[in-house]
């Protein structure tokens, strides 16, 4: 029996140890029925040379610095959200307000209180030597802590005020910079107090001066207590996910995430590199990114780190690259075909994907191969075949290696030029007479299933 098969010349591309990059050319075409006329196979022409490329796998595309998944540390009712999706917010923003009335009035009473206790102080007999300067530096600590608080409640106004549709971006930037010179502030102040508290011969506190120090204390907690109720961005980003809604109840728990941001300036890949190719991977090596919303378009970054080990389950090494995003074309959650380039460019033979028929026994292809002699025992040809050579589908076990898009390397079992049959190989035996139709050209095989 005669059977009809798409032949493809094999072709050369350049290979970089046990890789390739894939060679240009036209393919073969599709399987055809006896009844076609047959047409002869195309071969293939090796391209140029395009860089060495090591190892391929799919990836994750991800923040730099993960996604940030915030909850509420303290149980509430949400009271106020002053973030929207894809906002670009800075460290220490407010995102979400809890209801904080009755803390409210618990700060100003202690607020109270803290400051009629240091008039008593100051009214009683001055301190001198040693005893002032820690109670100016027991002041300077309590002012630069209050500063703080005043200058994170104006950005917080700020906020409000551009969620309400002000343009305050000018206000905002300096409000913010009051903040974080505020913060050196009080570092500044507590490393005085620590060194004032340190020094030897230092008399003990008046009664005074205990009941200041007691009244600070309480205000220190119900301010942590208020402080608590505001969740605030810890590193600057993009709001990714909101889940918060004013009026739902929040809760200190994984599941009962209120925001998700992350970085998208920078972001980082994640793919899962097979155990055998770990020897050719060294952290900076240049790693190349094809997604599915950009086709043809490459985009760079560098390997970053390496895990420390082998999943047991899988036999991979998870390669974590990291690139840059400044286009802010690549989105988290995107699924990436990632290429490790590494050397020089050499070549290695490479075949369609549809060629290569994979089993348990073993990966295989079937190569188209001149019949023998009439002499030997050969299949006759079927009738309707036309006059000329006849050929046979001869199958052989291959060693496949890397893959590129469409095409495999072939690094045992095949030499280049051979002719292998790209489509219809579940018609065929070993031996069996085949009629090369070429007369469409071969379809691009579907992509590989993305993990």
């Amino acid at each position: 029996m005669l059977i009809v098969a798409a032949v493809v010349a094999l072709g050369v591309g350049y290979y970089v140890p046990q890789t390739f990059s894939a060679k240009s050319g036209v393919d073969g075409a599709k399987s055809a029925d006896a009844s076609k006329s047959a047409t002869s196979a195309t071969k293939a022409k090796p391209a140029a040379p395009k860089g060495g490329w090591a190892v391929s796998a799919a990836g994750r595309v991800e923040p730099a610095g993960g996604e940030v998944r915030i909850s509420s540390p303290t149980l509430g009712r949400v009271a106020e959200v002053l973030v929207s999706l894809n906002d670009k917010i800075a460290a220490g923003d407010l995102l979400v307000r809890l209801d904080d009335e009755d803390l409210i009035g618990r700060t100003n009473a202690a607020l109270a209180e803290a400051a009629a206790r240091k008039r008593e102080r100051d009214n009683a007999e001055a301190a001198a030597g040693k005893a002032q300067d820690r109670r100016s530096a027991e002041d300077g600590v309590a002012n630069a802590e209050r500063q703080l608080i005043q200058n994170r409640d104006e950005v917080d106004r700020l906020l409000r005020a551009r969620r309400g549709g002000q343009n305050v971006d000018a206000d905002l930037d300096k409000a913010r910079d009051a903040v974080s010179k505020a913060r050196d502030r009080l570092e500044q102040t507590r490393a005085t107090l620590r060194k004032a508290l340190a020094v030897d011969g230092l008399p003990a506190p008046s009664r005074q001066e205990v009941g200041l120090t007691a009244a600070r204390a309480d205000l220190a907690q119900a301010e942590a207590a208020l402080e608590r109720t505001r969740i605030r961005a810890a590193s600057p980003g993009t709001v990714l996910q909101l889940n918060a809604r004013p009026g739902e109840a929040a809760a200190p728990s994984p599941e009962n995430v209120l925001v998700v941001i992350g970085d998208l300036s920078t972001l980082r890949v994640r793919a899962e590199i097979e155990e055998r190719d770990i020897g050719k991977l060294r952290v900076g090596q240049t790693v190349e990114l094809a997604v599915d919303a950009y086709p043809g378009q490459v985009f760079r970054g560098e390997i970053q780190s390496l895990d420390a080990r082998v999943a047991q389950d899988t036999r991979t090494l998870l390669v974590r690259a990291i690139l840059a995003n400044k286009e802010r074309k690549l989105l988290p959650g995107m699924f990436a075909n990632v290429t490790v380039l590494v050397g020089d460019p050499a070549e290695v033979v490479t075949v369609p994907r549809t060629a290569v028929t994979y089993s348990l026994y073993g990966d295989s292809v079937y190569v188209a191969k001149p019949a023998p002699p009439k002499d030997a025992k050969a299949p006759s040809p079927a009738a309707g075949a036309p006059a000329g050579e006849q050929l046979i589908a001869e199958r052989r076990f291959v060693r496949t290696g890397q893959v590129r898009e469409d095409r495999v390397a072939i690094t045992f079992g095949l030499t280049a030029g051979e002719q292998v049959i790209t489509t219809g190989q579940l018609k065929l035996n070993s031996g069996a007479a085949i009629l090369i139709d070429n007369s469409q050209p071969l379809n691009r095989a579907e992509p590989r299933p993305k993990q």
